[in-house]
């Protein structure tokens, strides 16, 4: 949701639909979430992702199921659509780096953050259903004779965290369908022969 220029009471609902953004664009979304820096959090460890299979025209689905997928003897990626891992570091995961070199892209991902001045943790859900982003808080932990303990924050607490992930999404959704477009234009100006 946007306020729309110079009306003071107007606001425009768009969705963020991640069916427009190119295979590399949906790679590069959740690259551009990773890279961001926050003034409160820094990020721990990419604790969850599911990469999929991409395919032209390919639909973002809330019917998608959850499948475990477990890479063949061959090493090969044939007949694989989807695959949903939970661990630490997955980003750079050699499985998940053989997964988007064969077509496969990101739609979704669980990142870990800790506070830098309170001893407390989070991880956050980031995923695209159908047409919609949706931002979750996954788990809570605070800090207890240097362990972290699941232990959750208050609502408001987690308001603010959810709020500011979904706006940063939304810049960095609006960059990357900005820069396609520009891109699209460019190649289609190339494309067009010159009149005399």
């Amino acid at each position: 949701m946007s306020k729309i220029d110079d009306e003071n009471d107007l606001f425009s609902i768009r969705h963020l639909n991640f069916g427009i953004l190119s295979k590399e664009n949906r790679v590069a979304f959740f690259d551009a979430l990773i890279d961001n820096s926050f003034s409160q959090w820094s990020l721990k460890t990419v604790t969850g992702l599911t990469v999929k299979k991409y395919e032209l025209g390919s639909i973002i689905s809330d019917d998608d199921e959850d499948e475990e997928v477990i890479e063949e003897d061959t090493g090969k990626l044939t007949g694989i659509s989807q695959a949903i891992l939970n661990g630490q570091g997955l980003r750079n995961n050699e499985f998940v780096q053989n997964c988007l070199a064969e077509g496969f892209y990101i739609s979704s991902m669980k990142l870990r953050y800790y506070n830098r001045n309170e001893a407390t943790e989070f991880i956050i859900g980031v995923s695209f259903k159908g047409e919609d982003l949706k931002v979750d808080m996954c788990r809570t932990f605070i800090e207890e004779n240097g362990r972290p303990l699941h232990h959750p924050f208050m609502k408001d607490d987690q308001d603010i965290i959810i709020k500011e992930f979904q706006e940063v999404a939304k810049n960095i959704y609006e960059r990357l369908t900005s820069e396609q477009k520009k891109s699209s234009s460019v190649k289609k100006s190339e494309e067009q022969p010159a009149l005399s």
